[in-house]
Parts: C-alpha cells; structure tokens; sequence
C-alpha cells in the first residue's frame, strides 16, 4: 500500500501523519536567540506508555503536546471525532504498536471493552471475578461513572445482571431495579455482609471471622461495626501496653 501524508489537524505545516501510522516534523524556521534558525523534518519515534501505546509529544508555540499515534491515524485518516467515553480506536490484530490505518477501527467503548486483548478473569462484558470472597461481580459503566450491580455466586448470574441493565441503559431508563432485582442474591450495599439466600439470613463476618446471622441487613451492618470497634480499641489497649513498658 502507497503511503500517504496528511496534515495534522491545529499542527499544519509543522506535523504530519502517515496512513502506515508514522509521525514526522516538516522543515520549518523559528526564532533562535537573535535571528532564526531552520530545523530539518524527520520521522519521530515517540514512545511507549505502560499500556503499551505509542505517543508522541507535538510542539507548538512553545508548548508541548502528548498526542497518542493510533488516535491521530484515525482522526486524520477516518475524519471522525474521538471520544473518551463513547468512541474510541481498536488494533485489530490486537498489536498496540500496529498503528497501520488498515488495522484500526473506530468503535463504541462498550464494545471495545468485549474485546478479547483486554485482560478480564470473565468472558462476559462486565464481568469479573473477586477471588478474595469467590464470587462474580457484575457493574456497567454509563456516562463514564462505573456501576455496581452486585455480586453473584455464578458469572452466568453476573452476566445476566449487565445484560439486564444495558437493556434499560439502551431505553434510557434506570439501573436501580436491576441492583434492588439481584441485591439479595449475594451481596450487601455494607461491607463485611452478605446475605444466605438458603437460610434467608444476612451473614456477619470479616475475613475468617464469623460475626453471627441476621434477620435484617441493618442488623448484621451494626454487628460489624461493634465488632470492629471493640477490635479498635482491644488493639489500642494492647498498643498502650507495650509503649508503657
């Protein structure tokens, strides 16, 4: 394929993209100390960022710029909008540093977050697993804010709590039902219960520590907190003792 240079959008005349997802500075004079001096164009490497991106950092007037070279191939080349919430640019050979425009597209976040190179201990969007507490957690994010949906002892439950909501989502109606649904299928709003769907009791407890069985949410929430305030001051006691010796 024939490669193709092309403006970069408020760096014209002093940057260019290519269609193989090169950078390069044209040939251009500046001011230097009293008289002028001529830079030479060359391509620019950039680098490499902890998520394996190349970026480049663009200079103008004075001001440096960091300008990530997927995102300039595809607003150049696709003549679209990027968006940080809503639209964005997938590699589709999954290589971060294959900036050719043929293996970018331009799609929605939600989608590209199903996306196979994103590391996720679920095979379903908007799931992941706690393997502290060996449960499934599902959440959606919506206008950039992440929701927590719950928690649930299956990652097929899981699955079906954020198709559930994106489904609302879509008609642009509330989450809300959709937490109050599954909220007593395994998690609480507090932390340290959770609820025995069994024995239709709320479970107290911290770590290996089993606190005791509630009627109500709030009963086991207030259990918790005796607990952990009388293990507050049992440590502060100790913690006394040895400053006094």
């Amino acid at each position: 394929m024939k490669e193709e240079w092309l403006d970069i959008v408020c760096y014209e005349g002093l940057y260019q993209v290519s269609s193989l997802g090169k950078i390069r500075s044209l040939n251009r004079t500046v001011k230097w100390k009293n008289g002028v001096r001529t830079l030479k164009g060359k391509i620019i490497s950039g680098a490499i960022n902890n998520t394996g991106h190349r970026y480049v950092s663009l200079c103008k007037h004075g001001k440096h710029t960091k300008k990530y070279v997927h995102r300039l191939v595809a607003s150049m080349f696709f003549k679209v909008t990027l968006s940080g919430h809503k639209i964005v640019v997938n590699h589709i050979d999954y290589d971060k540093l294959n900036n050719n425009k043929t293996n970018l597209e331009v799609i929605t976040q939600r989608i590209n977050s199903n996306q196979k190179h994103l590391k996720s201990t679920s095979k379903y969007t908007g799931v992941h697993q706690d393997k502290g507490r060996s449960v499934w957690r599902a959440g959606i994010c919506i206008n950039g804010k992440n929701i927590r949906l719950g928690s649930f002892k299956t990652e097929i439950k899981a699955s079906k709590a954020y198709e559930e909501a994106l489904l609302l989502h879509t008609q642009g109606k509330s989450v809300q039902s959709i937490i109050e649904k599954y909220k007593q299928d395994y998690s609480s709003k507090y932390f340290g219960v959770s609820y025995m769907k069994k024995r239709g009791r709320w479970r107290a407890g911290l770590r290996n520590k089993h606190i005791g069985c509630y009627g109500t949410e709030e009963e086991a929430n207030i259990a918790v907190q005796e607990y952990t305030a009388a293990s507050t001051d049992i440590n502060n006691l100790i913690e006394g003792w040895y400053k006094a010796e």
